[in-house]
């Protein structure tokens, strides 16, 4: 029997408990779990001990578990990075100290380690009285923090300069990175924790970035599908960190790495490694699990019968559309569009958005990148198929996007903001931020949306979140490849429209 929360000490995540702990005093001991996980049994046995010993974990905190494939947006929003995790927060929901979680007898630590770091956890403005205090609650539209004039480079400049970081950051003979990338938190989430990134070879593979064309797309795929990342036995990625092989074939870097492959098949730059791209066409099509929506089949790090990560499964979408068109699979191409049409329609809502994940219900209404993984995604399929209606879907996608998270002052998109901390439904966000990757992933698919309907409004909007992040892709390092592979994009786009 799969074991669930650890015991009746642990409370789950809600409004209750928030106030609790506003009215104690005490901090928030936040445990993330996987159930499916092997070391779970006996970490939620610990776990059920630690709370009952007196003057122990249960007195200093307030417990809260919760399973991260059940709450992804919690999950997301205080342990990012994957993997079961302790987070100590402060009554308003802040985090004060993250830690993997490994062993129960560790979270005494933790809760040390938080009180010394804020000389205690207790809130001036704490609530009493049961009354609960709202968070940070901050409108995006008057988000001052983005209140910034948008990037004044010259267009031309901008694309020298960010090219040359980005050719600074990799090491040419190995194919990996030679500097460590900096600047803005969000530029941080480009790293894959596998010491390279398949946004470089996009960037690289669809744009040679200097005299020589091409020059790194080729040794940093070698270093990848000849490497130690590679399974051959399965026909697909893994995950390594600090050379150790922590995660075995996820799906959603597979689906990156997939989309990878057939840029770079496209450019010619596959040569000896053309065989990798059928195999992990293969994997990805084995990949797809039942989900908890009728008649729906995804892709979903997680097992059968959990939620669907409906990011991740258009991603899937996309990268065997795209490798089913370089490998001539006709009825790999449309199992392709059929699935991204049923993800599509199982989470979208008519003025609302794509939902983050299927419970079966949708859920988690309201962050970008959902959205702008859909409106690609719907693209992607609308140039394979011809269909009009890919364009409709795209464009009404991406229209609410405009209309809900755009922040003019800034030129860019500002995600989620959650208004309360102990709200129920709490977004990952603790304030208002202008996503890095996901803004970029957003401009190019504008430029692609201005490009397939000949609307320039389209691709001024992509040029402007361009402008606006250019110094943040120079101080990014191999992040830069971001920049550039949407660069090509409003480039592209520009070419074909016309002046204004």
């Amino acid at each position: 029997m799969v074991p669930g929360p650890p015991g009746p000490s642990w409370r789950p995540w809600g409004t209750d408990a928030f106030l609790l702990a506003q009215r104690t005093r005490r901090p928030v001991l936040l445990v993330l779990f996987d159930a499916w996980s092997p070391a779970w049994a006996g970490l939620a046995q610990g776990l059920a001990r630690a709370a009952a010993v007196p003057g122990g974990v249960g007195q200093r905190a307030v417990l809260i578990a919760v399973e991260r494939d059940l709450r992804p947006d919690i999950a997301d929003r205080y342990a990012p990075g994957g993997g079961m995790a302790a987070v100590v927060l402060d009554p308003l929901g802040w985090p004060l100290a993250t830690a993997p979680l490994v062993r129960a007898d560790a979270l005494d630590a933790l809760l040390d380690r938080a009180a010394a770091a804020t000389d205690g956890v207790a809130t001036d403005g704490a609530a009493t009285d049961g009354v609960a205090t709202d968070g940070a609650a901050t409108d995006a539209a008057d988000a001052s923090a983005y209140d910034t004039p948008a990037g004044s480079w010259p267009w031309t400049d901008a694309i020298e300069s960010v090219a040359s970081a980005l050719a600074a950051a990799i090491d040419e003979t190995t194919g990996t990175w030679a500097t460590t990338p900096s600047g803005a938190e969000a530029v941080a989430t480009l790293d894959r924790a596998h010491g390279w990134i398949p946004e470089v070879v996009l960037a690289v593979a669809a744009r040679p970035v200097d005299a020589d064309g091409n020059p790194w797309a080729g040794p940093l795929l070698a270093c990848v599908f000849e490497g130690p990342m590679w399974d051959d036995a399965a026909g697909a990625c893994r995950r390594i960190v600090d050379g150790v092989v922590v995660d075995v074939r996820l799906t959603d870097d597979n689906a990156r790495w997939l989309l990878a492959l057939a840029v770079a098949a496209r450019a010619g730059t596959l040569d000896r490694l053309a065989p990798r791209l059928p195999q992990l066409a293969r994997w990805m099509a084995r990949q797809q699990v039942a989900s908890p929506a009728p008649g729906l089949r995804a892709w979903d790090a997680a097992p059968a019968g959990r939620p669907v990560d409906v990011e991740a499964s258009l991603r899937g979408t996309r990268a065997w559309m795209h490798a089913a068109e370089v490998l001539g699979d006709e009825d790999g191409l449309a199992r392709a569009i059929d699935l991204f049409d049923a993800v599509a329609s199982a989470s979208l809502g008519q003025g609302a958005g794509i939902a983050r994940a299927l419970t079966p219900r949708p859920v988690l209404r309201g962050f970008l990148s959902p959205q702008i993984a859909a409106s690609a995604a719907a693209l992607d399929a609308a140039a394979a198929s011809g269909r009009e209606a890919y364009l409709d879907l795209a464009d009404e996608v991406l229209r609410n996007a405009v209309a809900k998270l755009w922040h003019e002052g800034a030129g860019l998109f500002v995600d989620r903001v959650a208004t309360s901390a102990g709200a129920g439904d709490v977004g990952p966000l603790p304030e208002p931020r202008a996503p890095y990757e996901a803004n970029l992933e957003a401009a190019a698919t504008l430029a692609r949306l201005a490009l397939s309907r000949g609307d320039r409004q389209w691709l001024e909007r992509a040029r402007r979140i361009a402008s606006a992040l250019v110094d943040t892709a120079l101080a990014s390092g191999v992040g830069a490849a971001a920049w550039l592979a949407a660069a090509r994009e409003i480039d592209r786009a520009a070419a074909q429209i016309g002046p204004s």
